[in-house]
């Protein structure tokens, strides 16, 4: 296997130097940079940097756990794994099913492998081997920050932070209104979440003299479990002349009933203005691109991020912090 010493040898120069270069340290010039980098790719080096960690004694790993979800993946690990890399370490995300015993993550947690943990904690919070995953990292004693927007925050002192969904919904009944939404429609299941969120919007409308629709006044007729397809029959079963703004659980049904509206001669966002929530990444390629609630904001990503280096560094951090959502205006709700 090649090893650093082997490029030294190759260039005649130190190991030591060898490696600051492969990890972009202060201290190299960019010639000797370039060639380190330039024969390394030659060589089909790969810079193994759990041998590293171990050497060193000093874990440079951060782990990001979520949940395996059935629609979408739940978080932008993406977004996590360069706020981490940008700190000098390295991020592992590891997506688990909820279904699952998980049992093969216990021995990993508690290795100390790891500096740090965040934890997509929603409701129902994960689990392993029946025991809350909160529980099992406090016992291991790594610093840990949850994350999410269905925290039930009361029942442990893990420091969370918090998406303040129910606020965001109300922020974007608000933007309608003022755009001159009245006769306002939410698309979602009639499931805990969805409630949730709609009842942000009731009220907001409420203080506005406006009474909002729930679709599952369509739950009866509309079957599908899909997002997509649920959103694209609410668009076929509602009077389009009776709605000026579709307020919808996620991206997903919102694309569906953008879908369903279109097909049936509805201008979108001339005639009913739409919304979703968590902006996925093909909310921009729809027919017409998904205005949305963007639950996992950079603001958010830093706040996670930089809770759980604090914590690392033992700094004192507040229990619960709470992130207002990010309102994405696109076509789809344009006022233009």
């Amino acid at each position: 296997m090649l090893t650093q010493k082997d490029i030294a040898r190759e260039l005649n120069i130190s190991r030591s130097l060898v490696s600051h270069a492969l990890n972009n340290r202060s201290g190299v010039n960019e010639e000797t940079r370039n060639r380190v980098l330039e024969r390394a790719g030659k060589l089909n080096y790969r810079n193994n940097i759990f041998a590293s960690a171990m050497r060193s004694k000093t874990s440079k790993f951060i782990c990001n756990i979520y949940c395996k979800g059935k629609t979408q993946i739940e978080t932008p690990a993406d977004l996590f794994q360069r706020q981490i890399n940008a700190q000098g370490y390295h991020c592992m995300n590891i997506c688990i099913d909820p279904e699952d015993n998980n049992e093969s993550l216990l021995d990993l947690l508690y290795s100390r492998f790891f500096a740090g943990v965040i934890v997509n904690q929603n409701n129902p919070e994960i689990t392993i081997s029946g025991e809350k995953i909160s529980k099992l990292i406090k016992k291991s004693g790594i610093p840990c920050v949850i994350y999410g927007s269905g925290i039930n925050h009361s029942k442990n002192d893990t420091p969370a932070v918090i998406i303040d969904v129910e606020l965001g919904y109300k922020n974007i009944t608000e933007l309608l209104i003022k755009n001159g939404a009245k006769k306002i429609i939410f698309i979602g299941r009639d499931s805990f979440t969805s409630n949730k969120k709609f009842k942000a919007v009731e009220e907001t409308c409420t203080l506005h003299g406006i009474i909002p629709k729930h679709s599952k006044s369509f739950i009866h007729k509309l079957n599908t479990p899909v997002p997509f397809e649920f959103g694209r029959e609410v668009a076929q079963h509602v009077n389009l002349s009776e709605i000026d703004a579709a307020i919808c659980a996620n991206d997903i049904y919102a694309l569906g009933f953008v879908n369903g509206a279109v097909k049936r001669g509805a201008k979108i966002p001339e005639q009913i203005k739409v919304v979703g929530c968590d902006n996925m990444k093909f909310s921009n390629f729809s027919i017409v691109q998904i205005s949305s609630i963007d639950l996992y904001s950079v603001e958010f990503v830093e706040k996670v991020v930089g809770t759980l280096f604090d914590a690392i560094a033992h700094k004192d951090i507040p229990p619960v912090q709470l992130v207002v959502p990010e309102i994405i205006e696109r076509e789809s709700s344009s006022t233009k």
